[in-house]
């Protein structure tokens, strides 16, 4: 059997809603694809520590080319779903 978002995540479907269960105001390492270094990149860099935080810039900003393919899926999903929620 083949799954379209095998990419994302061995278990795409559980990856996907796990990662929107996640408040804003947690850590980054609580994001598909960001361990400690890309974290401690995020808050070098950008001063961003937060999931939320990351979320706006990305709005703002748009994705850092540093972030995996299936972090900005991940990401893009949360933030189309906040966008539809407001």
């Amino acid at each position: 059997m083949s799954f379209p978002l095998w990419w994302v995540h061995e278990d795409p479907k559980y990856a996907i809603e796990e990662t929107i269960k996640v408040p804003a105001s947690y850590s980054l390492l609580n994001i598909l694809g960001v361990g400690p270094c890309l974290s401690e990149f995020f808050k070098q860099m950008y001063n961003i520590t937060t999931i939320g935080e990351l979320e706006d810039h990305i709005i703002n900003h748009g994705f850092p080319s540093i972030l995996k393919p299936e972090t900005k899926f991940v990401l893009s999903v949360r933030i189309g779903l906040n966008w539809c929620m407001d």
